[in-house]
């Protein structure tokens, strides 16, 4: 197709007003996500609803307050199908307005359309999440300089745009320091969910007698740390390597992606800025939210992008995922297969061939994927799967599974990928076929890794998820800019979108002033010193693990009762009775607790628990109330025994 019949095509004629342009996308989804949002909460209380109400009683301890949260029943299920139906409502709103020829027909309906996109804002409001304000911005002069110095090297860097192997050597240095260099200690209770599995495949135990609260892939990682000699107290290092890779990733990524290159420094930057200073803590404090687990569709995207929907690479990638990092597998594989039939049917509605001709090719372009992705979740099934998922356990009793807000800030997200997928569609004719599919793959990932904040919507993992929404944001400034390019011959409108995004940059800035140099100055302190804050953990495991030897008379049979029991059993070198560990998310209950710590004692182990921190709260009235029991203290343990101990 020559350029010519290209901007003939619908939608992408200059003579098409401003409005209908570069508003009306914007008027629709705000409209179709308004009508959407009114739904949801209308419906909510059915829809939070769904989760067993069990007696408080009968939960332990350490989830009853949790228990007496709301809960959000299905809402994961209901806001995931509900995206995809605002982005597809929206185009198909856009396509029915775009066949009204009268313009002044058009502006009235979209006139309209905009007056409850307007409620829509005034309700939910515009509040950044975690946003960390500084109270008097004039006056701290931290905030000043953190907000100065971040738009300086925006706009130093952005001179370097067109030096595309200068640019990307200063980035990969720059963003040395911030990736590698902590700003707290990390999580013993997260880390402690990859460690205890870690410790059972360290001592032989097949993946399928093991329990992995947050997939495989985590914990074979570790596994393969220890056996190279390294301390698994440094393990956190692979969580920070994992963002220095993301964030490198991204910004290569966005350089082949964007028709304008600015847009991949823009952001790298604005990625940064949210994941490393928005956040609610380090982000390797819970190494759970760290690209090594959420950010795998960035792998499933450039196999799309460079090779194709239909290619074995693709296969291969959603394969791998599917065995070693199952729940983001299945999420990012069932994108692909609502890819699939995007295209399968617009292939049948643009009747070129019959149904019958369309369906025969279809099948023939991606059984190959199809055999892979089969055989990949068959292998997993045998090998991998251990009994229900701790997140379904969650689900079924409500823990921390909390409704989303009416004020929320993601209610935004639908209303912009409605706008990218417009954009997108109307720029389909000047970008080659693979780059089009890899982009509505990108915005089915987007809606797929939201389930990450559909189930627990608290404010904060928003940031958690933030990397593929920025990816759409900016896309979104490419694709506006290229439409600009071709709407207006005024020469400074190309810098019009490249500016708003450096104002973005500062909007960022500006929003976690409040929190961002506090962070920037313990790093720094990080770095003159010790480069990491949790080494202080290893004195403390080790003088508890000897008491428990001293107890025990070094048996080798020992079920640990904390929240670090993880780490007892990495430090005493003790091997883990059964998949479970005191802080496995499927031991909710009280019964089962009961039954875990009654079942080891009657195989001959000793329960030993540490009577310092909360763990002695939450653990010490179920050991009290185990039946056939025997106390022996030192040094603040406690060991308890079916036998009398000596």
């Amino acid at each position: 197709m020559s350029s010519v019949e290209m901007l003939n095509q619908p939608g992408l004629s200059k003579k098409v007003s401003f409005f209908f342009t570069f508003l009306c996308p914007l008027v629709l989804a705000g409209f179709v996500t308004t009508v959407a949002y009114q739904l949801f909460f209308h419906f909510a209380p059915f829809i939070w609803s769904f989760n067993s109400r069990l007696p408080i009683l009968e939960y332990i301890p350490t989830v009853r307050s949790v228990v007496t949260t709301p809960r959000n029943g299905i809402q994961i299920y209901v806001l995931y199908g509900l995206v995809h139906l605002i982005v597809a409502t929206t185009f198909g709103l856009y396509c029915f307005i775009n066949k009204i020829h009268h313009p002044f027909f058009r502006r009235g309906l979209a006139f309209l359309f905009a007056l409850p996109s307007l409620l829509f804002l005034r309700e939910v409001g515009f509040t950044p999440p975690m946003a960390e304000y500084s109270k008097a911005l004039l006056h701290d002069v931290p905030a000043m300089y953190f907000i100065l110095s971040v738009l300086g090297i925006t706009v130093i860097l952005s001179l370097l745009i067109n030096t595309r192997r200068i640019l990307a050597v200063i980035l990969s240095l720059l963003l040395l320091p911030i990736c590698m260099v902590a700003s707290s200690a990390y999580s013993s209770v997260d880390y402690n969910l990859i460690l205890f599995p870690a410790m059972r495949i360290f001592h032989g135990f097949p993946l399928n007698q093991t329990g992995f609260q947050y997939d495989h892939l985590l914990s074979l990682l570790a596994v393969l740390w220890i056996k190279l000699g390294f301390s698994f107290y440094q393990f956190n290092l692979v969580g920070q390597f994992s963002v220095y890779a993301f964030f490198m990733g991204l910004y290569l990524f966005g350089r082949r992606l964007f028709t304008h290159k600015c847009y991949a420094l823009y952001l790298l930057i604005s990625a940064v800025l949210v994941r490393m200073y928005g956040n609610i803590a380090d982000i390797i404090f819970c190494i759970q939210v760290t690209p090594l687990r959420l950010d795998w569709w960035l792998v499933a995207l450039l196999a799309v992008y460079s090779k194709g929907d239909a290619h074995w690479l693709t296969g291969l990638a959603l394969g791998f995922l599917l065995i070693f990092h199952h729940s983001f597998g299945v999420i990012y594989t069932l994108a692909y297969a609502i890819l699939v039939l995007f295209f399968f049917g617009m292939d049948v509605l643009s009747k070129k061939d019959p149904l019958s001709t369309v369906s025969r090719n279809y099948v023939m372009l991606y059984a190959k994927n199809g055999v892979l992705l089969g055989a990949s979740f068959l292998i997993y099934r045998v090998f991998f799967a251990y009994g229900p998922s701790s997140a379904e356990t969650f689900r079924q009793h409500g823990l921390g599974f909390i409704p989303v807000l009416r004020q929320s800030f993601y209610w935004y997200v639908p209303v912009m990928l409605g706008v990218v997928f417009i954009y997108h569609w109307r720029n389909r004719f000047f970008l080659p076929g693979r780059h089009f599919r890899a982009v509505v793959f990108l915005i089915l990932l987007a809606i797929g890794n939201s389930l990450y904040f559909f189930g627990r919507s608290h404010e904060n993992n928003i940031i958690n998820i933030s990397s593929i929404l920025l990816l759409c944001l900016f896309l979104l400034f490419d694709l506006v800019h290229s439409e600009f390019e071709r709407s207006f011959s005024w020469k400074p409108a190309r810098w019009i979108l490249p500016l708003f995004a450096v104002v973005f940059i500062g909007a960022i800035s500006f929003v976690y002033a409040g929190n961002a140099p506090e962070r920037v100055l313990k790093q720094i302190e990080s770095a003159r010193t010790h480069f990491s804050f949790n080494r202080k953990m290893e004195s403390g495991f080790n003088h508890d693990v000897m008491s428990v030897k001293k107890l025990t008379r070094s048996s080798p049979n020992v079920t640990f009762v904390s929240y670090n029991d993880g780490y007892y059993y990495y430090e005493g070198g003790y091997i883990p009775r059964n998949p479970y560990c005191s802080s496995d998310g499927r031991l909710v209950l009280t019964k089962d607790f009961n039954g875990f710590l009654e079942g080891s004692m009657s195989d001959g182990h000793y329960l030993a628990m540490p009577l310092k921190g909360f763990d002695d709260f939450a653990f010490g009235n179920l050991l009290w109330e185990l039946p056939r029991r025997y106390f022996k203290f030192d040094a603040g343990i406690v060991v308890v025994s079916s036998d009398s101990i000596n």
